[in-house]
């Protein structure tokens, strides 16, 4: 029986600026290099990724440009964000309903999930990575979030998982890791020269 390699988020900061460079490379390069902040900045799904629209994100927004309402959940947008969001709208020169993420062949419909894949996973290949995708993106936005002081309860509620231990696999955090880690922080303190 074949076993699915499982997606892991990217670990290394410098990693995810050589794919931001390789998509700002692109025909699309501004949509694809939004798309890719999305996902990382975010912690969505890529489905709800790709339906958002200009009035979900922009200052004519009747909930606030700085937020995001989904399943009634409040997502903030960072500064940066809303920085990205807006330059972008004002560059492609998009209107309230028109999706963000829209494809120029099919008269500014929705991109697809599989454009989506494609546009990442080719960027992902060009700087060595194997494989990547939205979901690998959206575990990169938690172990990012985890690693900068993110405490994994809130975490496991952002995601919508059942506990912290679903969450903790989820973002890549290897239980011998987090071991070594404590034995790590404790030989630290114990042994610390005065």
């Amino acid at each position: 029986m074949l076993r699915k390699r499982k997606i892991e988020p990217i670990k290394d900061i410098n990693t995810i600026r050589q794919i931001e460079q390789e998509l700002l490379k692109n025909r699309h390069g501004s949509r694809d290099h939004l798309l890719f902040k999305s996902f990382l900045n975010l912690g969505l799904r890529v489905t709800d990724i790709l339906n958002l629209k200009v009035k979900d994100v922009s200052e004519s927004s009747s909930v606030s440009h700085s937020e995001i309402l989904f399943d009634s959940k409040k997502i903030r947008i960072n500064k940066e964000m809303q920085e990205l969001f807006e330059n972008y709208i004002f560059e492609m020169n998009l209107s309230e309903n028109d999706y963000l993420f829209y494809s120029p062949h099919q008269n500014k419909d929705r991109l697809e999930r599989t454009s989506a894949f494609k546009i990442i996973q080719k960027a992902a290949e060009n700087v060595g990575l194997e494989r990547l995708s939205g979901h690998a993106l959206r575990k990169t936005f938690g172990y990012f979030a985890y690693q900068n002081g993110v405490p994994l309860n809130v975490l496991s509620e952002i995601f919508n998982h059942a506990n912290v231990y679903v969450t903790k696999r989820y973002i890549g955090l290897d239980t011998q890791e987090d071991i070594n880690e404590v034995y790590d922080k404790v030989g630290e303190e114990v042994n610390k020269k005065n």
